[in-house]
């Protein structure tokens, strides 16, 4: 089990190498695991520092059972409303590099599953490591 509040990006790096480091004593990580799922947790942290206007602490909780990883981000913003996102085709290069709404469906393309909340400060995934 893993949960850390953070209170800056640069909190989230370092927590990103803690999570990553207490991972890996559990289970075996290759290379482009261990990259995906620093993909899923930069977006949406960072996100959610640099979009919700009154953010002051991004919350992660992670836990691993039967070789699913479950990661659940909370932050104190309003959020957004998802639904009002206009939805981008991140197959598409030249889509990766748009600002707005593409880290919600790049997270969604490398998770299981995403449950994201109407309030927008609670996004939920799961990730199958094996």
């Amino acid at each position: 089990m893993f949960d850390n509040t953070l209170f800056s990006i640069d909190d989230m790096h370092k927590a990103l190498r803690e999570f990553l480091s207490e991972l890996s004593q559990s289970i075996s990580i290759n290379e482009e695991l261990e990259f995906k799922l620093k993909i899923i947790l930069n977006e949406l942290v960072t996100n959610s520092f640099k979009y919700a206007q009154s953010c002051n602490y991004v919350r992660v909780l992670a836990k691993l059972k039967r070789g699913v990883l479950s990661i659940v981000v909370i932050d104190d913003s309003c959020g957004f409303d998802y639904t009002q996102v206009k939805q981008v085709d991140v197959s598409e290069e030249n889509n990766v590099n748009q600002e707005g709404g593409r880290g919600i469906y790049i997270v969604d393309a490398l998770s299981d599953y995403l449950r994201y909340n109407r309030k927008g400060n609670i996004i939920a995934i799961k990730v199958n490591l094996v």
